[in-house]
């Protein structure tokens, strides 16, 4: 009872002291942000307690841009989200751009529409990708709150909070911070946070919106942006129908038909109707095998013979069921 009480406390410390500031875009909170790596601690709850934990995985600021659509008004960041450490040659730098015109609340995981010629002719707009659409951030006094299944404010999945590292993370220095890690988020409450901050600035968007928008330059604005991603998507669309149609791509489509048909004439497919895993092997000497689940398929070549084992081993005794060039193109079994 002690623990839901001073949770409420805090939540109504939090509410209050958000109402009683000046409640700032996201793009002003993000003056705040530091380029580099950040920690991810975990905002996963029981019983309405914070668990704590810590992620081992890359989070990195990689740079703030300024946003192509309206330079010198907001930013466009390029961020990884959640890379893998071992592999960081082959880590995907994500787009992430702000939500709004005149004050954004999140930024959102987007690119830009069309290719480079389109976009240096005519203009940048975002692309809407329904796909990554619910990967948002949140910029809240340094710190970074990684969201994802967005739908609206008050629907939305709170994965970690980011810290920033002043100085290299060491195993042994994660794994003390991850003991404290559930103390810390029990001060912090990032979800109690969060939504109070989503609450404040959701109203004081549709609040500047609405002013911004009655000025005659910003409401062509929006709307040249929309012809934009018109013009854009049909270009995009035309241009794939013009492709499809044209006597280069159906040469292409009847090249790989040939090529599929001769590649399943030289082939073989063995079904496996035993009741247990068996093992194909090509040729009189077991070397490589491929394994076949009941009542599954696989794919070999026909001008070899086959064989099949119950055990994967160059040891176990093997059935000739197949002799080469016997059924190229068609089906076999193994009863």
């Amino acid at each position: 009872m002690k623990t839901k009480t001073y949770i409420l406390i805090i939540f109504c410390f939090v509410c209050n002291l958000i109402k009683a500031q000046d409640i700032k875009s996201q793009t002003d909170e993000l003056n705040t942000i530091k380029e580099g790596n950040y920690t991810a601690y975990l905002t996963h709850k029981e019983n309405g307690n914070y668990k704590g934990g810590m992620e081992n995985l890359d989070y990195v600021i990689k740079a703030k841009e300024d946003y192509k659509i309206q330079p010198g008004v907001h930013k466009e960041v390029y961020f990884i989200r959640g890379g893998n450490p071992e592999r960081r040659d082959s880590q995907t730098t994500l787009m992430f751009l702000p939500d709004n015109e005149a004050f954004p609340i999140t930024y959102i995981e987007r690119f830009y529409e069309g290719n480079k010629e389109m976009q240096e002719e005519l203009g940048y707009v975002q692309r809407v990708n329904r796909h990554a659409d619910g990967n948002r951030l949140v910029f809240l006094d340094g710190l970074i709150y990684i969201i994802s299944n967005w739908q609206d404010k008050d629907n939305y999945d709170l994965q970690a909070v980011l810290e920033f590292e002043e100085k290299p993370m060491t195993m042994l220095r994660m794994m003390k911070l991850n003991t404290k890690s559930p103390k810390k988020m029990a001060e912090l409450q990032p979800q109690e946070k969060l939504q109070a901050y989503l609450d404040a600035a959701s109203k004081k968007q549709n609040e500047v919106f609405a002013k911004w928008i009655k000025d005659p330059a910003n409401k062509n604005f929006m709307n040249n942006q929309k012809k934009k991603a018109e013009l854009m998507s049909k270009s995009i669309t035309q241009q794939t129908i013009d492709w499809r149609n044209s006597e280069e791509y159906k040469r292409i489509l009847a090249n790989n038909r040939m090529a599929d048909e001769a590649s399943a004439k030289s082939k073989v497919q063995v079904k496996n109707n035993t009741k247990s895993t068996i093992y194909i092997s090509a040729g009189s000497v077991a070397g490589s095998f491929s394994s076949i689940s009941p009542s599954g398929t696989t794919t070999m070549d026909c001008k070899e013979d086959l064989y099949y084992s119950f055990e994967g081993n160059t040891n176990a005794k093997r059935i000739k069921f197949y002799s080469a060039n016997q059924s190229c193109g068609g089906t076999v079994e193994v009863n």
